[in-house]
């Protein structure tokens, strides 16, 4: 009777502490498009799309700067990962989480970027950045040109 109690206490600790690669690639987040914002879009659309803004300051010529971080995902498709995940802790008895759990964890979460949005005084969008958070990488840059930048024939 003391090897069973035993033996279920040993499987009910292994299976307790088993996937959380499983749990982290299913509740992975979705990809932003944050590539779909264009020059003259309204506000609320930008915040709609990228969330609420860390910081939001205001210009002295009555525009807007709003500084947004998110974590850019995967598509839906990519959660099958979890089916791997689920077999080789079951062949391994969740011994696989010390591989999976790290893999997943740090490097298929997704990547970690800053949005820098301006707007213009009527709330439209007039500058776009998006970097990696980590590196400073450009991912998506766009601006409206300036009157002054415009050259006349």
């Amino acid at each position: 009777m003391k090897k069973i109690i035993k033996n279920i206490a040993l499987l009910t600790s292994i299976f307790t502490t088993t996937g959380c690669s499983i749990y982290s690639a299913i509740n992975a987040p979705e990809p932003v498009n944050y590539k779909e914002l264009y020059l003259g879009e309204s506000r609320i659309n930008v915040l709609s799309m990228l969330g609420q803004p860390i910081i939001i300051s205001q210009n002295k010529n009555n525009s807007t700067s709003d500084y947004f971080e998110f974590i850019d995902g995967y598509d839906n498709l990519y959660k099958f990962r979890a089916l791997p995940y689920l077999a080789g802790d079951v062949f391994t008895c969740g011994l696989a989480e010390i591989v999976f759990f790290p893999l997943e964890k740090f490097k298929l979460e997704g990547s970690r970027n800053i949005a820098v949005v301006n707007y213009d005084a009527d709330s439209k969008v007039n500058e776009i950045n998006v970097t990696r958070k980590n590196n400073g990488e450009v991912l998506y840059s766009i601006k409206a040109m300036q009157p002054t930048q415009i050259k006349l024939k």
